[in-house]
């Protein structure tokens, strides 16, 4: 039999007992085995170079990673079989005198791949495997897919280690201001190769601002347009003015804020820009509270600010040391409900535009060197204030008109005498219209005087009134007596010679604290005050008070200081039932004209009285030290 025909009559067997397939595969030209070993081929090197590339269409193909592929053939049932040399399947021996070409032809014809001359792969009954050449072949093929696995994951590592770095490097540049102090070291500012640096950095090292990228820029004018009369559009982009620099940082912001995709509103733009002006304004580097202010963070979660509904309504800075002058531009947080700069060691005055914010309900600035005067119609420019707190400032001025601020609940206008400033004139009566006030001080401001006012007859919820150290003159008026609210009374070092102490004083049963020492007094202490049993601290020293001490202030249970010093026309004995004022912790009876025995309950309490007198007044001065001091009475 010729070798044709033995290769024609085994593809008719087979293709017979598979139903045509190889008859099919024949007749399309498909190299099924080479098809499959270049798809194998194709995934291996996808794995090992993340590069997809096409099945090869070259039926004369070998894949060299499968040994004696072109050996298999089909058995008369149609199972795969391999085939072995050794056995009696072979071919008959005239095939041996066939030639090549001949050979693959009829290899062609079953689909059956013959290597080209010159390659290296196995030909039948010389280099052809054992049986296990396939298992080998899918073994190889189990390692190399683990390998590229392995390569893969190990890529995916080293780009997550990278982006962690990059990250971190962005978050260095974004708190350098808050590392590098007011002045920055030297390698801080060798930045010649970037082109985006922090604005602080740059004027701290050159004076001025010259790295900002292409897209900072664009973002810069953007910004600036949009702020209108809120930016001084005659500042250059190097400026170092805080404004500017507050404009190139938020410009950096918004526009790295655009490449991540995350499209930043123009009002949370103006919110960190406003943010900004008062961190470079007030020198917020060397704040110690400055946690998350001028990083990528969301303003709400930096230090010192709260946030409704992510508006920024509560701006705490207290006790930092700021400095500086207060901006114009703090009236860009239009939601500011809260503004507390209480010992920032602000200077200048307060502009109009904080007086104008149209939310602001508690106004803070205690302890700053602000001064300038008070707008004289208050009024006009914010009716949403409930507290204003300006004490030991250095105001001047007029007080001023507090017509429809009928939301303010408390006013606190002490100390500014105390820094050089003197605020002056007498109370208008419009401040009669703030029902709603509660607390009212404006002490040691000896130029305020006249009386006061008749209209504050319509305080009733007025429950502390400190006039201390003012021009304030005349008695205390009886309308005082409809203040059923009132818990603090003090008008220390106020009122005239003529004043006497009231005995409506008694009516007001909510008192905690009656102040009415160096008033210049004079009368009796009315029993009355024994009515105010919620009183704790009653100062009636250094007056011309004259006459006996009521037994009745024995009633008064809960009274821990009682400051009687330096009234001489005062004279008797101390009443035994003030022996049963449990609280009392301080009795002052310096330069008064008392004698006798003391009640010996002041001396044997668990905590006794610290009683402050003269040797030799009392007849069982035992109990006190020889000098008698404050520091109180010790057994003799």
């Amino acid at each position: 039999m010729s070798r044709l025909n033995w290769y024609t009559e085994r593809r008719t067997k087979a293709s017979i007992a598979n139903g045509g397939n190889n008859a099919m595969s024949a007749t399309t030209g498909t190299d099924e085995t080479s098809t499959l070993s270049g798809g194998q081929r194709t995934t291996r090197r996808a794995f090992l170079s993340d590069e997809i590339e096409e099945d090869s269409d070259d039926d004369d193909e070998i894949d060299d990673d499968l040994p004696g592929a072109y050996a298999i053939s089909r058995s008369t049932d149609g199972d795969i079989m391999e085939w072995d040399p050794t056995e009696q399947t072979q071919p008959p021996a005239d095939m041996s005198g066939e030639s090549e070409e001949r050979r693959g032809e009829a290899a062609a014809a079953d689909g059956i791949g013959v290597p080209e001359e010159g390659n290296n792969a196995p030909v039948a009954g010389k280099d052809a495997q054992p049986k296990g050449g396939i298992a080998m072949a899918c073994s190889e093929r189990k390692w190399l897919i683990a390998l590229g696995v392995a390569l893969c994951f190990a890529g995916v590592v080293v780009v997550a280690i990278v982006v962690v770095l990059v990250v971190s490097a962005k978050d260095e540049q974004q708190d350098l201001t808050q590392q590098i102090g007011t002045s920055p070291p030297v390698d801080v500012c060798e930045y010649a190769d970037q082109n985006q640096v922090d604005p602080f950095i740059q004027c701290k090292c050159d004076q001025e601002i010259t790295k900002v990228s292409f897209l900072v820029k664009d973002a810069y004018e953007t910004i600036k347009a949009f702020l209108g009369d809120s930016f001084d559009k005659t500042l250059p982009m190097a400026s170092c003015e805080p404004e500017n620099m507050a404009l190139v940082w938020i410009s950096a912001d918004y526009a790295e804020a655009a490449k991540d995709g995350k499209a930043m509103p123009m009002e949370r733009v103006v919110t960190r820009y406003a943010l900004a002006v008062m961190y470079y304004s007030w020198g917020g580097n060397d704040w110690i509270g400055r946690t998350n202010w001028l990083t990528s963070n969301n303003e709400c979660v930096w230090f010192g600010i709260d946030c409704d509904e992510n508006k920024v309504t509560n701006l705490t800075l207290s006790e930092e040391n700021a400095g500086g002058a207060m901006d114009s531009r703090l009236a860009l947080l239009s939601d500011l409900r809260i503004l507390d700069l209480c010992n920032t060691q602000l200077t200048g005055s307060i502009p109009l535009e904080v007086w104008s914010l149209p939310n602001l309900e508690v106004l803070l600035l205690d302890d700053n060197d602000i001064d300038g005067t008070l707008p004289p119609s208050l009024g006009e420019y914010s009716t949403s204030l409930e507290t204003i707190s300006l004490y030991d400032s250095r105001l001047s001025g007029p007080l001023p008109s507090l017509s429809g601020m009928t939301q303010l609940r408390e006013l606190n206008l002490a100390r500014t005498q105390q820094n050089g400033g003197s605020l002056s004139g007498t109370i208008p009566e419009s401040w009669g219209e703030l029902v709603q006030l509660e607390r009212l001080s404006i002490a040691r401001n000896r130029e305020i005087t006249g009386s006061l006012p008749l209209s504050f007859s319509s305080l009733t919820n007025l429950n502390t009134l400190i006039i201390d150290g003012t021009g304030i003159t005349g008695t205390i008026p009886e309308f005082i007596a409809e203040m059923k609210s009132l818990e603090v009374l003090s008008a220390k070092y106020t009122l005239d010679a003529a004043s006497t102490i009231p005995t409506f004083l008694g009516s007001l049963t909510n008192l905690v604290e009656i102040g009415l020492s160096s008033c210049a007094l004079t009368g009796t202490i009315p029993p009355e005050l024994a009515l105010c049993t919620n009183l704790e601290n009653l100062w009636l020293g250094n007056n011309k008070l004259t006459g006996t001490l009521p037994p009745e202030l024995g009633d008064l249970t809960n009274l821990k200081l009682f400051g009687l010093a330096y009234n001489r026309g005062i004279y008797g004995m101390v009443p035994t039932e003030y022996g049963e004022l449990e609280e009392l912790e301080i009795l002052q009876l310096v330069d008064t004209e008392l004698s006798g025995a003391l009640p010996m309950e002041f001396c044997e309490k668990e905590f006794p009285t610290k009683i402050t007198t003269l040797k030799g007044a009392f007849s069982n001065c035992w109990c006190c030290t020889e000098q008698c001091p404050v520091s109180g009475c010790e057994k003799g």
